[in-house]
């Protein structure tokens, strides 16, 4: 049964046309600007109401979570971007205003840790299978001519 061998550069192409298939899907290339109101949904999605668990301004029908959409259509009107309104809100809330908290401090430790712990289990388990698949093979000893032991006809010299 002959296996077939597969090149690198079959896997290569693959990937790029998965990248750039999920780009264009993605609307990365996409030139059209964004128009307030589509600006303004896109922050509340990434806002999260002060007063609900772990709702969204755009999901939750709170008067805080109204407040809030209220705040981000006014200061967009203005002109102002979104890392401006977004910092604006923080000072006002917190940071406890985002779906996504911000990576620094305690939460890149949070994200690290488990993450290296997942990999040195994947590298003790390769090592573990390695170790198992080939396991060590001991060179025949053949016996030496000071040994009364051996006998080279093949006889047992203790008899």
């Amino acid at each position: 049964m002959a296996r077939a061998t597969t090149h690198p550069l079959r896997w290569i192409l693959l990937f790029v046309i998965l990248v750039v298939a999920l780009s264009i899907g993605a609307g990365v290339f996409s030139s059209t600007p964004q128009t307030n109101a589509q600006r303004a949904a896109a922050l509340d999605a990434r806002l999260k109401a002060p007063d609900s668990n772990g709702l969204s301004v755009a999901e939750s029908n709170s008067a805080a979570a109204a407040a809030v959409r209220q705040q981000v259509r006014t200061e967009v009107n203005q002109g102002r971007n979104d890392s401006e309104i977004v910092a604006s809100l923080e000072a006002r809330y917190g940071n406890a205003v985002l779906l996504t908290p911000p990576a620094g401090g305690l939460t890149v430790l949070l994200w690290a840790v488990p993450l290296g712990l997942l990999i040195l289990i994947a590298l003790a388990i390769v090592i573990t299978a390695r170790k198992r698949r080939l396991p060590a093979v001991a060179s025949p000893q053949r016996p030496s001519a000071s040994d009364p032991a051996s006998d080279p006809n093949g006889e047992d010299a203790h008899v």
